[in-house]
């Protein structure tokens, strides 16, 4: 084979090598954009929807308060007003349960009842706190607002059901993986190996501030 040969094959393999290596390049980064694109459409859509709900309940907390009714209006008026109430189909909370230091009392009256559960698992039953709770293997996230009388609203959020909402979301849902994390543990969600996962942390927006703190690993 002559120099020229050489020399032009040379340069061809170069200018292929180049030419994957960019290629290759605007895939990756195409990929990534898709990714993140999913996470703001998703991943967000979902911690808002959520976070909007925390609000609502939050201001109807605000306003039982202001209207200071006794224990049994409002227990009336909450078992009432849920009897009256049709679920949606996406609903994916349990309870409210109204609670004090010793008591605990089932507003939803034909709902599992998680009583002796909460009372042994959450400690801070007169002070508004978020955290996180298992029992009966599922994982939830409970949120507890003190009302009048000595009295807290606790409400626990089905983690899992959170999960389907978010890939219900997805237009792609079924190459979307999805997992929450708590203290670097996985909580509920897909199982898979985290090192493949293209676009894998995602902290809960700061914005969402009723939103319980967690990570949020995602794999396409």
């Amino acid at each position: 084979m002559s120099r020229i040969n050489k020399f032009v094959l040379t340069v061809s393999l170069l200018i292929f090598i180049m030419i994957s290596a960019v290629a290759c390049g605007i895939y990756t980064q195409m990929v990534k954009e898709r990714v993140y694109s999913l996470k703001q459409s998703v991943i967000d859509t979902a911690f808002a929807v959520a976070n909007i709900a925390e609000y609502r309940r939050s201001v109807a907390i605000d306003l039982i308060n202001t209207l200071n009714p006794t224990e049994e209006q409002l227990l009336v008026g909450l078992r009432t007003a849920y009897a009256d109430s049709v679920s949606p189909s996406y609903l994916y909370d349990v309870g409210p349960y109204l609670i004090s230091s010793d008591e605990c009392i089932q507003v939803k009256e034909f709902e599992k009842n998680y009583c002796a559960d909460i009372m042994q698992v959450v400690k801070y039953r007169h002070v508004k706190n978020t955290g996180f709770i298992s029992f009966d293997g599922k994982t939830f996230v409970y949120y507890l607002y003190p009302v009048t009388h000595n009295r807290s609203l606790i409400f626990l959020l089905g983690l899992e059901r959170f999960s389907l909402l978010s890939k219900s979301l997805a237009m792609d849902s079924e190459n979307l993986m999805f997992s929450l994390f708590k203290n670097g543990k996985p909580v509920t969600g897909d199982e898979y190996n985290a090192k493949n996962a293209i676009f894998n942390r995602f902290g809960s927006d700061g914005a969402l501030r009723l939103f319980a703190d967690r990570i949020v690993c995602i794999c396409v």
